[in-house]
């Protein structure tokens, strides 16, 4: 290189197309994006950035070649947004998270309120059933109690039938031996009208005894009728009562939970709380009527026994 002398630019720098193609494109893109607007994420707007898609032309003297730069302006511009950007959305993640613990919280909060008052409300429904459970099998005792007392009564009458059937016979025998009586002496006198009254005495105390046996019989049925319903109401309440306990013991930390979608959907209730405690009161109140009824059956069995007996004995002592 010679002193002195300066660097002669390339003539393809300076030498310009006569058609000014590049120009025309830089000018029509700028006419173009001028009233463009980039929106970023952070709200930050900016002059849509046609110097980044066309930047400019700059020759570089070094290497002899042109290359296209960005402006310090630009840069600083594009830098600026990309900070305030990332500092938004920061705040946005922080705020985002924020909530989303907020959100977490309150449904935790919603979670264990509701866990109480279902944890509450099986607490009552444990106490009802056992309760419930506890009066059936009172009446379920008594029941049977009544049941046995009845059997008592039926054996007695039984008994008692089979008792006066002996002065029967021989009220019978006694009249079948007068008529072998012949002539004057076929007399209807005061002891063949006695042993014909006290043979109709005892049939008529037998009759009873039979009508109080299949009255017995009947209402022994309609106790053991009772008594099963009972029993399968216990049961139905049994079974209820240990899954409720189990349910009212369950916690966060128990194990064996699974999920089960759509078990809420799945409704197979045949009653409702008034529905099903009118149930089993029903049930109380048949087996308290029947029980009712057997004792005053027994009483009628008791008193027709003393008059029978009574009448039986008193007629044959008349007899003899």
């Amino acid at each position: 290189m010679v002193s002195n002398s300066y660097f002669t630019p390339s003539p393809i720098v300076r030498s310009k197309s006569s058609m000014n193609i590049l120009s025309s494109m830089n000018n029509k893109y700028n006419e173009t994006s001028r009233g463009s607007i980039q929106t970023w994420p952070c709200n930050i707007q900016l002059s849509r950035y046609q110097s980044l898609d066309h930047p400019s032309n700059y020759y570089n003297y070094a290497r002899k070649c042109i290359y296209p730069r960005h402006s310090e302006t630009m840069w600083n511009l594009v830098n600026k947004a990309a900070m305030q950007n990332a500092s938004r959305e920061r705040a946005e993640a922080e705020e985002l998270r924020l909530q989303s613990w907020q959100k977490i919280q309150q449904v935790n909060r919603q979670t264990k309120n509701r866990q109480t008052e279902v944890t509450n409300k099986l607490r009552e429904r444990v106490e009802e059933i056992n309760h419930w459970k506890n009066e059936l099998k009172t009446e379920i005792h008594l029941n049977e109690e009544e049941q046995e007392r009845l059997k008592t009564n039926i054996q007695l009458l039984n008994c008692n039938k089979e008792y006066i059937k002996k002065p029967l016979e021989i009220a019978e025998e006694c009249l079948a031996n007068r008529e072998q009586r012949q002539g004057i002496d076929e007399v209807k006198d005061i002891v063949e009208r006695a042993l014909s009254k006290e043979v109709q005495i005892v049939n008529k105390g037998i009759d009873l005894i039979n009508k109080l046996i299949d009255k017995a019989d009947i209402q022994l049925k309609l106790l053991r009728s009772t008594q099963h319903d009972l029993q399968k109401d216990a049961s139905d309440k049994e079974h209820a009562y240990k899954i409720d306990d189990h349910l009212f013991s369950l916690c966060n930390s128990s194990t064996n939970i699974a999920l089960y979608d759509g078990i809420e959907y799945n409704d197979n209730t045949q009653s409702i709380p008034t529905s099903w405690m009118k149930y089993t009161q029903e049930n109380l109140i048949r087996s308290q009527n029947q029980r009712s009824a057997s004792e005053n059956l027994r009483e009628k069995i008791d008193s027709g026994l003393r008059s029978i007996i009574g009448n039986v004995h008193g007629q044959f002592c008349y007899s003899e």
